[in-house]
């Protein structure tokens, strides 16, 4: 399966444009985030990295901060219409599974178009150091939640698929032994 390399903006029609993020320069141990204002309350001072609340995020007064924002912004949607939501839904959840994959997908993009020196296309400018390394972080979580979530499916495929089909052989031979 080969990922789709793109990150979807949010509707335009569903983003309230009052308080929108003012710009103004950062440095944390995140790095240098140029001229963006991290000033979120998710993880890394992010709008929508992290927990979010069990409400569509496009119904939220926020804007994603940067690109990988923007995949934690769509991961978050994806979560709110599987009525997924919290650790629980992270680790265990399997409605998601192709979210939380994406969102790994997503942040090894931001980090592959760091290296070549790519446009962020929220910010409008180079990919920050900052994003990269929330990125990376991003990327070290959801690309082991992925992975594990991916071989429970593969492993539970077959297992179902079995105890299916045992099923219905058992059912057709008890309709087998009362026709008798």
């Amino acid at each position: 399966m080969e990922p789709e390399r793109t990150i979807k903006t949010p509707p335009k029609n569903k983003i309230k444009k009052k308080n929108t993020n003012k710009r103004g320069g950062t440095k944390d141990a995140l790095g240098d985030g140029g001229k963006v204002k991290y000033n979120g309350k998710g993880y890394f001072k992010s709008n929508f990295i992290g927990p979010g609340p069990d409400v569509d995020p496009a119904e939220l007064d926020l804007q994603p901060l940067d690109m990988i924002d923007l995949g934690a912004f769509n991961h978050d949607r994806s979560y709110f219409q599987n009525k997924a939501s919290g650790l629980s839904g992270a680790l265990f959840d399997m409605k998601v599974r192709e979210a939380d994959i994406k969102l790994a997908m997503d942040a090894l993009y931001v980090m592959e178009q760091y290296k070549k020196g790519g446009i962020d296309p929220v910010t409008k400018e180079k990919i920050s150091e900052r994003t990269y390394n929330m990125a990376s972080l991003v990327y070290s979580a959801f690309s082991r939640i992925g992975i594990t979530k991916e071989a429970r499916h593969q492993v539970a495929s077959p297992v179902s698929n079995f105890f299916n089909n045992l099923n219905v052989s058992f059912n057709a031979f008890v309709k087998t032994l009362r026709l008798q």
